[in-house]
């Protein structure tokens, strides 16, 4: 589009909504929102009832117009998404605890989507709908800060903000437990944040609105208030970033700074002054707080351990995630059943050893991961495509636009990027009451699609477009189902067994006839038989999956730690598997002779378990304190768990009468009670030795 052009609007033959059918929609989603966000408060009649009345603007504008919707891209993969959610729904073990409140927030959301497009497109020409929605979206992204804010439930993370953050007054904890998750503060706001900054930094670059032929500048039709108007984004800006920054989430915090980083890149010269300047000062920052502090903030977060820290728990959700998913295919787990599945079918360590708390998780910390277990491959597959097809009008919207609007196109696509960094390591789920911030962003891109559309063969694009879509809904389902069919002898029965059993244990059913199917059904034969308090059935069903996967076995020492015999018979059938073995070694009334030999075995597969190496020099301690140490060393230089493996390193090696090893082996550690120890050491006068 050239400066200055004027915007046709495009021509149709359809008869326009009356005024009252425009404002129908939106005020009704509004109406409906508290029922659809907090089901549990309100009779589930009435709930049912306010889903059903969201249908009575689609009706509207079917009547007036012969059109259910104003057409985007995004629609067949938004129909393809909801069309997976039925099975979702049939497969869940919990319908009203877990699924119920996550469906009424996705329809919800949908419908704003469906409304906030069709308003925008209802209000052509002079109005700029899209500049209104936008002011509009960010008013909504204030509130989340605001509620964030004041309900934050933080904790002494991050160097100078932890401090602060927990100085806050959680006036609003009480509307969700202690508070509300300081990640999922910080991924909704995310999706607002960015658009504020560039916002403001075009309305410092671009003084004169209108005179590039912008059609999205904020002030294009209040010129005289330019200078409040950049105040107010500059405070909205400012209480976002704020915000986001006394939430300590380190996934949060990367995806803001990669996408701002990106952001100003992509703004030219003033951009890339802006961007050095905010390197130089993140530098000074890094120095004055230690490289060193702040290296150990983000990757160990109050935790001695990498491996057990953030990332490595992480690692724990995701792998359990990723079976999960390899069991349940082609259904998903349930929506919002993953949750409730994790403590009974693939249950964490515990990890009090290595100083971790683990908490009841919502989700699987990857937004991908979660929501293809909530509806399963198609609905990931569409849930995919819905952000290919936003980033390609995103695209598409750089190029047409004038130069002002460009900083609003660079908003929207960095609070995307954002939100999708942020969304690798944690997740904001699918039907999650922040999430209808998402779904309004993409009602935003999709209005701002429309609306920049060419005048000429409007009807045509749009045509297009549609069959585009449509065809690639089409080849995603015959695809996912050659997959289904080429895939079915063992998947489809093993998801069959998975769902009953799912079903059964949670609602406490009790087990059938053990079915015919392959090896792997075995695992979810036992739990239901477990539930049952049938051992001896569950027993027989994990030997017989014992020939043929050793994809369980930890899983089954956190089941059945006690059991000793099939614990024997683990390391008979999987002789490869280090759980196994230590499994084995575990086992109440082991012999420590039967116990170090299983832990060494395992080991030698495995040596990267800083655990399993501290519980070796456990068992050695009495009878040889040398092996002792060299095990407890191997612990610290393998995650130091719970800061035990470095910490009883020195404490033996002193007794041993070699303070200069201790001194080493404590300066290992990141535990304050060895590091003073060490400090003390060097003040008796203990040389430093050669690094250990």
């Amino acid at each position: 589009m050239r400066a200055g052009q004027q915007v046709a609007v495009p021509a149709t033959d359809r008869p326009a909504l009356p005024g009252w059918a425009v404002w129908a929609g939106p005020l009704l989603v509004v109406l409906v929102g508290p029922l659809a966000l907090f089901p549990q408060f309100f009779p589930r009649p009435g709930v049912i009832l306010a889903l059903l009345l969201l249908l009575l603007p689609f009706g509207l504008r079917w009547a007036a117009t012969r059109r259910l919707s104003v057409p985007t891209p995004l629609t067949p993969f938004l129909l393809l998404l909801l069309l997976a959610l039925p099975l979702a729904l049939w497969v869940t073990p919990l319908f009203w605890e877990a699924a119920w409140p996550k469906l009424t927030g996705l329809l919800w959301a949908v419908a704003v989507y469906f409304e906030v497009v069709n308003w925008a497109a209802a209000r052509p020409g002079a109005t700029r709908p899209v500049a209104v929605l936008t002011l509009l979206y960010l008013a909504l992204g204030v509130a989340f800060g605001g509620v964030g804010l004041l309900g934050l439930s933080s904790s002494d993370k991050l160097p100078l903000l932890g401090a602060v953050a927990t100085r806050l007054p959680n006036l609003l904890g009480g509307l969700a437990g202690e508070g509300f998750h300081a990640n999922q503060v910080a991924g909704t706001l995310l999706l607002f944040a960015p658009l504020a900054v560039a916002l403001t930094l075009g309305l410092l670059f671009f003084p004169r609105p209108g005179s590039d032929g912008a059609r999205w500048h904020p002030a294009g039709r209040w010129p005289a208030r330019r200078g409040l108007l950049l105040g107010l984004l500059g405070l909205v800006a400012l209480f976002l970033l704020g915000t986001l920054l006394l939430t300590q989430s380190r996934g949060g915090l990367l995806g803001l700074a990669l996408a701002l980083g990106v952001l100003l890149l992509l703004m030219g010269r003033r951009g890339w002054l802006l961007l050095g300047v905010g390197l130089a000062l993140g530098v000074v920052g890094l120095l004055l707080v230690g490289p060193g502090r702040v290296a150990d903030s983000l990757l160990y977060a109050n935790n001695s351990s990498l491996l057990y820290g953030p990332l490595g728990l992480r690692l724990q959700i995701w792998q359990r995630g990723w079976q999960a998913l390899a069991d349940f295919p082609f259904t998903g787990v349930g929506l919002g059943s993953f949750r409730y599945l994790l403590a009974e079918f693939y249950p964490l360590p515990d990890l009090k050893g290595a100083g971790v708390n683990v908490v009841d998780l919502a989700h699987a910390h990857n937004l991908f991961l979660q929501t293809a277990l909530d509806l399963g491959w198609l609905g990931l597959a569409a849930f995919a495509l819905l952000w290919g097809v936003a980033v390609a009008c995103l695209g598409q919207l750089g190029r047409r636009v004038a130069a002002w609007d460009r900083y609003w196109v660079l908003g929207l696509a960095g609070s995307l990027l954002a939100y999708l960094l942020y969304s690798l390591t944690d997740a904001v789920a699918l039907g999650s009451r922040p999430g209808v911030a998402f779904w309004f962003l993409l009602a935003l891109i999709m209005a701002a699609a429309g609306e920049a559309a060419p005048p000429a063969g409007v009807a045509q694009v749009q045509r297009r477009q549609r069959w585009l879509a449509a065809g690639g809904a089409l080849a995603l389902v015959l695809g996912l189902l050659a997959i289904a069919w080429w895939q079915r002898p063992p998947s489809l029965a093993v998801n069959r067994v998975a769902v009953a059993a799912a079903q059964g244990v949670l609602g406490g059913a009790a087990p059938g006839e053990t079915p015919a199917g392959p090896c792997a059904v075995n695992w979810y034969v036992g739990l239901w038989r477990q539930a049952a308090g049938d051992e001896p059935g569950r027993d027989a069903a994990w030997q017989a999956l014992l020939a043929c996967s050793d994809n369980y076995i930890a899983y089954m020492a956190l089941f059945a730690p006690e059991n000793g015999l099939l614990a024997a018979q683990a390391v008979q059938a999987q002789p490869g598997s280090a759980a196994a073995y230590f499994w084995q070694a575990s086992v109440p009334g082991t012999p420590p002779e039967v116990a170090v030999a299983a832990l060494r075995q395992g080991l030698q597969l495995a040596p990267g378990d800083g655990l399993r190496w501290l519980a070796l020099g456990d068992l050695l301690l009495a009878d040889d304190p040398l092996a002792a140490v060299e095990a407890y060393l191997m612990a610290c230089l393998n995650g130091d768990p719970g800061g035990n493996g470095c910490w009883r390193a020195g404490q033996t090696a002193e007794a041993l009468g070699d303070p200069t090893a201790a001194l080493a082996y404590y300066r290992l550690s990141r535990v304050d009670k060895a590091l003073a120890r060490a400090g003390q050491l060097e003040a008796n006068g203990t040389p430093r030795g050669a690094d250990k």
